[in-house]
């Protein structure tokens, strides 16, 4: 459990990061993250929950300057499997790309309250994403977005689903 992330180049091992603060790559950053699911969630390090039902601002992820993360999901059997990042469904916080950073992805973006926001020459166009936000908005002169899906490298949707409120 993190409060954020911050480094200057890394390579993450696999697994599920859990983030309850806002994760802030910025200037040069480099981040590779293979089999990695980052999930936002409220709270504290100390203590991480869920965000409250009608609606929190919880951990984040802003990108700037010539920040570049590329992360792919986990495969196989984890019950995390195909998700790359993750918003608590409550968490209503902000995603944003800016500057000359660069995302490569490869699984889900999941933020069903939160907004993907890409600004000036920030750019989400190596996407291999099921993308799931609550808003997108884009400013500046040259954002980008550009998803292909490949539903092998994506969370599996089951057939049965169906309203239930």
């Amino acid at each position: 459990i993190y409060d954020s992330l911050s480094a200057t180049s890394c390579t993450m091992a696999p697994g599920l990061y859990v983030l309850t603060g806002s994760t802030h790559l910025s200037g040069s950053t480099a981040i590779v993250a293979p089999g990695v699911t980052l999930y936002f969630v409220c709270g504290t390090q100390a203590s991480p929950r869920a965000c409250n039902p009608a609606g929190e601002a919880g951990g984040d992820l802003i990108m700037t300057g010539g920040t570049t993360l590329t992360i792919s999901a986990p495969t196989g059997t984890a019950a995390n499997q195909g998700l790359s990042i993750v918003a608590d469904r409550n968490n209503t916080s902000t995603f944003s790309f800016r500057g000359n950073g660069t995302q490569t992805n490869s699984g889900t973006i999941y933020a069903p309250r939160g907004t993907l926001d890409i600004r000036g020459n920030g750019a989400a166009n190596n996407l291999d994403s099921l993308v799931i936000v609550g808003n997108i908005s884009f400013s500046g002169s040259n954002a980008a977005f550009q998803s292909t899906y490949n539903q092998g490298d994506n969370l599996t949707l089951s057939s049965d689903l169906h309203l239930s409120e």
